[in-house]
C-alpha cells in the first residue's frame, strides 16, 4: 500500500483527501463458474485471476477539501463511488493510495481518532438494531455504548424523537414500523451522538417528503447551524442545493467538478435547455430528438405532482432553428405538446452535460 505524505491544515478544514484510491477486484473477466467446483479450481483460478491484475479503482485518485463549518454535497449515479469513499474516510475500508484527514487525524495512522471526530450515517443500517427492543429501548442501549450519561441520554432521545417525528412510536418495536420509520430510527441513533464531522450516506432515502423535510430541517438548524462540518451524499437535487454550501460531481470513481451550485450552473451556461412537456413522448420519438441538429443530449422526467405529463430537457448547442425542428418532430410522430420553452440549468443539467447520465432519484 502507498501512502501519499501530506501535512493536514486542521484550523481551514474538516476533512482533506489528497489523491486518495480504493480498489477492488472487478467482476469482469472471472472465469465461468468460478464460484462452484472443487476448492483447489476455484482456488488456482482466483490466484491466477488476481495475478492478472483484474481490478477496478472504485475510488480513482480523489482530491478534495471540505472547510470547517461547511456541508459538502456529493452528487452522482450509483456505482460512482460515494459511498465506499465515505467508507475510506470513515476508517471501515483501507485506503490504497493517497492520504486523508478526518478533523485533522490521519485515517490510516489514527483510526482511533478518526472514528472519535466522525459519524457516519447510512441508509439501510437498521437492521442492527435489536428488533426484541423498542424504539426508545433500543436508543439507550446505544446511547450506554457511546459512553452518554442516562439524564443527557434521555433528553437526546426526546429530542431526537420530536424532531423526527417518532415520539408516537417510543414504544414499539422495529417489525411494526414502516421501511421510512426505520429509516428515521438510525438516524435518531446517529444524531443522539455529537461529533466535529458527520457523514450523511443518503439519509433520506426512503422517506415521505414531510419525513425528508424533517431531516433536512434538523441539518439545518442542529449541525450546519451549529458549525458542523461534513459530507452529504444524495441523489436529491433540492436537498444538495438547499443544504450544500458547494457540490462536487463523482463518476467512475473521480470528481469531475467542484464548486458552488451557481458556479456548476455557470459551466453549463454556454448550453441552452429547452424544455418540452407532452402527456407521453415515446422512446423511438425521444431517440428522433436525440438525432436533430444542435441537440446533445435530452432527457425526459415525469413532471407535475400527478405525473401525468412528461418533461424532456433537451440540451442544445444553439436554440436558432432548434425549437422549429422540436415542434415538427414531435407533431410529425403525433405527441400532443403542452408547451416548450426555454429555462434554467439546474444541477442535474451540470450533471448530464458532464457524464451524459442522468442522476437516479
Amino acid at each position: 500500500m502507498a501512502v501519499n505524505a501530506a501535512t493536514p491544515d486542521p484550523e481551514r478544514f474538516a476533512v482533506e483527501v489528497y489523491g486518495v484510491r480504493k480498489r477492488f477486484i472487478s467482476r469482469e473477466g472471472l472465469p465461468l463458474g468460478w464460484g462452484f467446483g472443487d476448492a483447489h479450481w476455484i482456488i488456482s483460478s482466483l490466484i491466477k485471476y488476481r495475478q492478472e491484475r483484474q481490478w477496478k479503482n472504485a475510488v480513482d485518485g480523489v482530491d478534495l477539501t471540505v472547510r470547517r463549518g461547511e456541508l459538502l454535497g456529493l452528487l452522482g449515479p450509483n456505482g460512482a463511488g460515494k459511498t465506499t469513499f465515505l467508507r475510506c474516510l470513515a476508517t471501515l475500508l483501507r485506503l490504497d493510495e493517497g492520504s486523508a484527514f478526518v478533523n485533522g487525524y490521519d485515517v490510516v495512522r489514527q483510526p482511533d481518532e478518526v472514528k472519535l471526530s466522525m459519524n457516519l450515517i447510512g441508509s439501510g443500517q437498521w437492521s442492527a438494531f435489536d428488533w426484541g427492543l423498542t424504539v426508545r429501548q433500543n436508543l439507550h442501549f446505544f446511547g450506554t455504548l457511546y459512553g452518554i450519561a442516562k439524564a443527557e441520554r434521555n433528553r437526546r432521545i426526546d429530542e431526537t424523537l420530536e424532531w423526527l417525528g417518532l415520539t408516537g412510536r417510543a414504544k414499539d418495536k422495529p417489525p411494526t414500523l414502516s421501511a421510512g420509520e426505520r429509516q428515521k430510527m438510525l438516524l435518531a441513533k446517529a444524531f443522539m451522538v455529537r461529533t466535529p464531522v458527520f457523514f450523511l450516506d443518503e439519509p433520506t432515502v426512503g422517506l415521505d417528503p414531510d419525513g425528508a423535510h424533517q431531516v433536512r430541517e434538523f441539518i439545518t438548524r442542529e449541525l450546519i447551524g451549529s458549525g458542523t462540518s461534513g459530507i452529504l451524499t444524495t441523489h436529491r437535487m433540492d436537498e444538495a442545493e438547499d443544504l450544500c454550501a458547494r457540490v462536487a460531481i463523482m463518476d467512475h470513481g473521480r470528481v469531475v467538478a467542484i464548486g458552488t451550485p451557481l458556479e456548476l450552473k455557470k459551466t453549463v451556461g454556454e448550453r441552452s435547455i429547452l424544455e418540452i412537456r407532452a402527456r407521453r413522448v415515446p422512446r423511438d420519438a425521444l431517440q428522433t430528438l436525440r438525432t436533430l441538429p444542435g441537440i446533445r443530449t435530452a432527457v425526459v422526467a415525469p413532471a407535475g405532482e400527478e405525473g401525468l405529463e412528461e418533461s424532456v430537457r433537451l440540451h442544445c448547442e444553439d436554440l436558432n432553428g432548434t425549437a422549429g425542428r422540436v415542434a415538427d418532430s414531435l407533431a410529425s410522430a403525433g405527441i400532443a405538446v403542452s408547451s416548450i420553452e426555454t429555462t434554467q440549468p439546474t444541477l442535474e443539467d451540470v450533471f448530464i452535460a458532464l457524464t451524459n447520465k442522468r442522476i437516479a432519484q
